[in-house]
């Protein structure tokens, strides 16, 4: 006799309705056959919503275009005494509003027929049985033909005795001051006038009016320290700036892992890891909204054309990941030198260049503009020291 048949619950569960999760459920509700019941999205709280703020520079569409609440066409690096201005026509730095990131994904997954959100469902296990997935929950069993694992954290990963495995982590405050300190149309990605006594550290400026923005004060390295050393650099940072009076409208804080470490391959065919569990946060600079909805664009696409068991699809290039993994390792070395180096970056490779290389676009003459902006005998040696990394060894 034949196995039983068993009934499935959804044929796709997403554990985890954070960024990753919802933009895969929204596009899978705009891409595949609308079956009551395809799609079910499960997580652990009851209030979903955003506490966080999202940006890059402007790239290929996608469905949260309204959820955008800033531009800003010029953006700057500041290091060594230096004010390291840039823009490129058609490119802005944008501002992802995570409060209006989820009220547009909630909105867009609640009134298609085809995915369902569950809120307070918290998945203990995702087991792979071979022929479908077993999700264990405090309210009971679920079965899907495919479990989407986006409960965040790092990826799994596979790491080495030479390996960097940092953290960029940070507190920020949307604050409005007495005095009008801000240029509302300039990004400041990078203010490095400030102590790096503790490793890599600068100061990140969002400017909403002149005298309102969001400034995080941020760190690269092993562990993250007390909410009230931050908060010491940003009222510092306020100070130094002459700010006057502050009121804090909002508090922000966060970990964003950035790790050489060669992430695990999948185990488990049916149970496939997306967000930061993919590895989406680009390792030297943080950025994962636009990765995040890169690689959700693609595996939907995968669904898209009836394949059952979505094969692996990599986040980003050997390419990009050689040249992360090269300059974190020159970082950990000579942390000293971080405001040189994005200083120098900034200054000496073409704003086009190297947006197109932030956003993992870049080709051979890109990739070569950047190794030519930054200190070549020491990324070299580096290169040569960090064989190991960069050949996947």
């Amino acid at each position: 006799m034949g196995a039983a048949r068993v009934t499935l619950d959804a044929e796709h569960v997403i554990v985890g309705a954070g960024c990753a999760g919802l933009s895969l459920a929204v596009r899978l509700a705009m891409r595949t056959p609308r079956e009551r019941g395809r799609v079910l999205v499960i997580d652990p709280r009851e209030e979903l919503g955003g506490d966080r703020t999202w940006c890059m520079f402007r790239g290929a569409p996608h469905p949260f275009e309204r959820a955008i609440t800033h531009r800003w066409d010029r953006w700057r690096v500041i290091a060594g005494g230096r004010v390291i201005e840039r823009s490129v026509p058609g490119r802005p730095y944008e501002h992802v509003d995570s409060t209006r990131f989820f009220e547009e994904a909630i909105a867009r997954v609640e009134t298609s027929e085809g995915v369902r959100l569950e809120r307070g469902v918290r998945a203990d296990a995702i087991v792979d049985e071979g022929a479908q997935v077993r999700i264990e929950t405090g309210g009971g069993t679920l079965r899907a033909r495919i479990a989407w694992d986006a409960r965040g954290g790092g990826p799994d990963e596979r790491p080495r005795e030479d390996d960097v495995r940092w953290i960029q982590h940070f507190v920020g405050w949307v604050v409005r001051t007495e005095r009008a300190i801000f240029e509302p149309g300039i990004a400041t990605l990078m203010d490095f006038s400030v102590s790096q006594s503790r490793g890599p550290h600068f100061v990140y400026v969002l400017p909403y009016a002149a005298n309102e923005a969001l400034v995080e004060d941020t760190y690269f390295g092993d562990v993250p320290l007390a909410v009230a050393e931050y908060e010491r650099g940003i009222r510092e940072w306020l100070d130094a700036h002459h700010a006057g009076g502050v009121e804090i409208v909002r508090r922000e804080r966060g970990q964003i892992p950035m790790s050489t470490a060669q992430i695990t391959p999948r185990r488990d065919p049916r149970i496939v890891p997306i967000g930061l569990r993919a590895g989406s946060a680009k390792p030297s600079s943080g950025y994962a909204f636009a990765f995040i909805q890169r690689h959700v664009e693609a595996l939907a696409a995968r669904v898209d054309r009836g394949e059952t068991v979505p094969p692996e699809v990599a986040v980003r290039s050997p390419i990009t990941t050689f040249y992360d993994r090269v300059f974190l390792a020159y970082l950990r070395r000579h942390p000293t030198s971080a405001p040189e180096v994005f200083g120098s970056l900034f200054a000496r490779t073409s704003p086009e260049r190297l947006v197109r290389f932030l956003s993992e676009e870049g080709g051979v003459g890109d990739h070569l503009a950047v190794m030519n902006a930054v200190p070549r005998l020491a990324v070299m040696a580096e290169i040569a020291r960090s064989r190991g990394l960069w050949m996947g060894r």
